[in-house]
């Protein structure tokens, strides 16, 4: 009776907290092409999205498109230098990364780097970029001064989303192996491997720079927070299908794991040992990667509608003028 009446009061509770997550914007952007990952700029107020040919950008105060970075073939993610004055976008099927200047959105150098370059994050520690190459299995480290490729780190898994802890330590979910790969930014050097289960082919991947812990969604709808100090997963959660990204909120101590199949679930760390279930709602199919303020907590997750499937092609088409960015 007691356990039931305690299922009841945190179903509730997670009730009241859903509905603090309402729709507070919806900007049209249109155009064609998919999406991949979301980067935002929140002291400029402007989101990065990386879209198929080109780097679209988006004022996130007056919900229009600013301008766009051209040039990508296969666009999946871009890194801010701030101090510099400049984006490193990740272009995976010409295996190059674009370096752009911030403000005229223009083209500084094209820098070759591995076959496959997907999720690309900056080290402000080390002060590198470094991009995680899907085919080749490796990551290029780029000197963001000189736009050159210092090194590569041979991984022993397809790499996908990563994320730094402002120390010196890199981490990158392997998809193929399902665990977590830990680089020293400094020697340029893979350093551990940690096991993820039950989590199978990590995707998305969030930290929280105080405690340490991480974040990894996966495409068997788990979610699983990790102790990287002592190789462990804490805790396993339930999230929607299709997950590619998850974004931490280290103000409120909050974990957004948005699905493909139009959910997000959001968690609180309690603790640095701690979680639960804080909330769950929905927002709209397609939309399965994330950026997030970290001053006003609002959350913004990019789609579109889709046409029909067309035999022989990976992906159903983004129909005209539907490519919206959801903010929460």
């Amino acid at each position: 009776m007691l356990k039931t009446l305690a299922t009841v009061l945190a179903l509730s509770a997670c009730l009241a907290q859903t509905a603090d997550f309402k729709e507070k914007a919806r900007f049209t952007i249109g155009g064609d092409g998919l999406w991949d990952y979301l980067t935002l700029d929140a002291a400029g107020k402007r989101l990065y999205v990386a879209r198929e040919t080109r780097v679209a950008v988006v004022d996130t105060a007056s919900g229009k498109l600013v301008g766009e970075v051209p040039g990508l073939d296969g666009a999946h993610g871009v890194a801010l230098v701030p101090e510099l004055g400049l984006g490193f976008a990740s272009s995976g099927k010409s295996g190059t990364v674009v370096a752009f200047d911030l403000e005229k959105l223009e083209t500084r150098a094209t820098i070759g780097v591995g076959r496959g370059a997907d999720a690309i994050l900056y080290d402000p520690a080390s002060k590198l970029v470094f991009v995680f190459n899907a085919k080749s299995r490796d990551a290029s480290v780029i000197d963001p001064k000189t736009k050159k490729v210092l090194g590569t780190i041979a991984l022993p898994g397809k790499p996908e989303f990563g994320v730094s802890d402002g120390k010196g330590k890199i981490y990158v979910n392997l998809e193929t192996t399902s665990e977590l790969a830990r680089i020293d930014a400094r020697k340029l050097a893979l350093e551990s491997r940690i096991p993820l289960a039950p989590c199978t082919q990590p995707t998305g991947l969030a930290i929280d720079r105080e405690t340490g812990r991480l974040f990894a969604g996966c495409r068997n709808r788990k979610l699983v927070v990790v102790d990287p100090e002592r190789s462990r997963v804490l805790k396993s959660f339930d999230v929607g299908s299709n997950v590619d990204g998850v974004a931490f909120d280290p103000k409120r101590k909050l974990v957004f794991v948005p699905g493909g199949d139009g959910t997000m679930v959001v968690l609180r760390e309690k603790s640095p040992e701690a979680f639960e279930l804080h909330a769950r709602f929905d927002t709209k199919k397609g939309a399965r990667t994330i950026a997030l303020d970290p001053e006003s907590g609002r959350v913004y997750v990019v789609t579109a509608d889709r046409g029909p499937a067309v035999s022989g092609e990976a992906h159903a088409s983004v129909l005209p003028g539907t490519f919206v960015v959801l903010v929460y």
